[in-house]
Protein backbone atom coordinates (compact mmCIF):
# COMPACT_ATOMS: atom_id res chain seq x y z
CA UNK A 1 0.00 0.00 0.00
CA UNK A 2 2.79 2.22 0.78
CA UNK A 3 4.72 1.61 -2.12
CA UNK A 4 1.17 2.24 -4.64
CA UNK A 5 0.57 5.33 -2.31
CA UNK A 6 4.09 7.05 -2.70
CA UNK A 7 4.45 6.21 -6.82
CA UNK A 8 6.86 3.27 -6.57
CA UNK A 9 6.90 0.65 -9.36
CA UNK A 10 9.83 -0.89 -9.21
CA UNK A 11 9.64 -3.36 -6.29
CA UNK A 12 11.67 -5.96 -5.77
CA UNK A 13 12.13 -8.69 -3.29
CA UNK A 14 14.18 -11.38 -2.21
CA UNK A 15 14.51 -14.45 0.48
CA UNK A 16 16.42 -17.56 1.21
CA UNK A 17 15.66 -20.45 2.88
CA UNK A 18 12.09 -20.74 4.53
CA UNK A 19 11.87 -16.61 4.44
CA UNK A 20 12.04 -17.42 0.92
CA UNK A 21 8.19 -18.68 0.22
CA UNK A 22 6.75 -15.85 2.67
CA UNK A 23 8.81 -13.42 0.25
CA UNK A 24 7.50 -14.56 -2.57
CA UNK A 25 4.28 -14.54 -0.99
CA UNK A 26 4.61 -10.88 -0.54
CA UNK A 27 6.07 -10.18 -4.11
CA UNK A 28 3.11 -11.63 -5.44
CA UNK A 29 0.82 -9.53 -2.86
CA UNK A 30 2.70 -6.16 -3.66
CA UNK A 31 2.98 -6.98 -8.01
CA UNK A 32 6.96 -7.07 -7.54
CA UNK A 33 8.75 -6.01 -10.22
CA UNK A 34 11.56 -8.64 -9.42
CA UNK A 35 11.69 -11.67 -6.85
CA UNK A 36 15.38 -13.68 -6.12
CA UNK A 37 14.94 -17.13 -4.36
CA UNK A 38 17.41 -19.34 -2.69
CA UNK A 39 16.53 -22.52 -1.33
CA UNK A 40 12.59 -21.73 -1.45
CA UNK A 41 9.86 -23.28 -0.70
CA UNK A 42 6.64 -22.77 -3.51
CA UNK A 43 4.14 -25.18 -2.05
CA UNK A 44 3.27 -25.03 1.45
CA UNK A 45 -0.10 -25.92 0.94
CA UNK A 46 -2.11 -28.11 2.71
CA UNK A 47 -2.00 -30.80 1.12
CA UNK A 48 1.33 -30.21 -0.70
CA UNK A 49 2.38 -33.74 -2.16
CA UNK A 50 5.51 -33.54 -0.37
CA UNK A 51 5.38 -30.43 2.28
CA UNK A 52 9.00 -28.52 3.38
CA UNK A 53 10.10 -30.05 6.74
CA UNK A 54 9.85 -26.10 8.47
CA UNK A 55 5.82 -26.80 7.32
CA UNK A 56 5.04 -28.97 10.64
CA UNK A 57 6.10 -25.92 12.72
CA UNK A 58 4.57 -23.39 11.11
CA UNK A 59 1.25 -24.80 10.68
CA UNK A 60 0.80 -24.14 14.97
CA UNK A 61 1.18 -20.65 14.43
CA UNK A 62 -0.04 -19.34 10.43
CA UNK A 63 -3.73 -18.79 9.62
CA UNK A 64 -4.51 -21.24 7.13
CA UNK A 65 -4.82 -18.99 4.11
CA UNK A 66 -1.37 -18.50 4.10
CA UNK A 67 -0.18 -21.85 3.12
CA UNK A 68 -0.76 -21.75 -0.38
CA UNK A 69 0.99 -24.16 -3.97
CA UNK A 70 2.53 -20.78 -5.02
CA UNK A 71 2.84 -22.36 -8.67
CA UNK A 72 -0.92 -22.17 -8.89
CA UNK A 73 -1.13 -18.12 -7.22
CA UNK A 74 1.64 -17.32 -9.56
CA UNK A 75 0.46 -18.91 -12.66
CA UNK A 76 -3.16 -16.91 -12.57
CA UNK A 77 -0.70 -13.79 -12.12
CA UNK A 78 1.61 -11.56 -14.04
CA UNK A 79 3.73 -10.97 -10.10
CA UNK A 80 5.91 -11.00 -9.92
CA UNK A 81 7.41 -10.04 -13.19
CA UNK A 82 10.14 -11.71 -13.28
CA UNK A 83 11.77 -14.43 -10.67
CA UNK A 84 14.92 -16.25 -10.48
CA UNK A 85 14.98 -19.30 -7.97
CA UNK A 86 18.30 -21.20 -7.10
CA UNK A 87 19.18 -23.94 -5.64
CA UNK A 88 21.64 -26.50 -4.41
CA UNK A 89 22.02 -29.50 -6.81
CA UNK A 90 22.78 -31.67 -3.88
CA UNK A 91 19.68 -30.66 -1.84
CA UNK A 92 16.61 -32.78 -3.66
CA UNK A 93 13.78 -31.47 -1.52
CA UNK A 94 15.00 -27.58 -2.98
CA UNK A 95 15.55 -29.39 -6.15
CA UNK A 96 11.34 -30.15 -6.50
CA UNK A 97 10.78 -27.06 -5.32
CA UNK A 98 12.12 -25.15 -7.53
CA UNK A 99 12.05 -26.82 -10.64
CA UNK A 100 7.99 -26.72 -10.32
CA UNK A 101 8.06 -22.99 -11.41
CA UNK A 102 10.35 -23.40 -14.38
CA UNK A 103 7.65 -23.11 -16.53
CA UNK A 104 5.88 -20.13 -15.83
CA UNK A 105 6.92 -17.75 -18.04
CA UNK A 106 8.36 -14.97 -15.66
CA UNK A 107 10.28 -17.54 -14.01
CA UNK A 108 13.89 -19.17 -14.04
CA UNK A 109 15.33 -21.62 -12.45
CA UNK A 110 19.12 -22.03 -11.55
CA UNK A 111 20.93 -24.99 -10.50
CA UNK A 112 23.97 -24.30 -8.04
CA UNK A 113 26.56 -27.00 -9.21
CA UNK A 114 27.88 -29.36 -5.70
CA UNK A 115 25.96 -26.78 -3.26
CA UNK A 116 23.40 -28.39 -1.04
CA UNK A 117 20.59 -26.20 0.89
CA UNK A 118 22.76 -22.82 1.38
CA UNK A 119 23.14 -21.23 -1.58
CA UNK A 120 24.23 -18.47 -0.91
CA UNK A 121 26.94 -19.40 0.78
CA UNK A 122 28.03 -21.66 -2.20
CA UNK A 123 27.24 -18.32 -4.34
CA UNK A 124 29.94 -16.40 -2.16
CA UNK A 125 32.51 -19.02 -2.17
CA UNK A 126 32.26 -18.95 -5.89
CA UNK A 127 32.42 -15.29 -6.19
CA UNK A 128 29.04 -15.28 -8.01
CA UNK A 129 27.27 -14.03 -5.19
CA UNK A 130 27.11 -10.11 -6.30
CA UNK A 131 26.75 -10.73 -9.73
CA UNK A 132 23.60 -13.18 -8.92
CA UNK A 133 21.86 -9.83 -7.16
CA UNK A 134 23.30 -7.71 -9.58
CA UNK A 135 21.54 -9.42 -12.73
CA UNK A 136 18.55 -9.54 -10.39
CA UNK A 137 18.65 -5.71 -9.94
CA UNK A 138 19.50 -4.68 -13.64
Amino acid sequence: RIAHEQGVRDVRVMGFSSGGYAALLAAAKVRAAGYLGFSVSTDFSLDAASPPDSLAAARNSVPDDLFADLRATLGASASPERGILYYGEESIGDAAQARRMADLPNFVVEEVPGARHNTVMALLAEGRFQQVVSRFLR
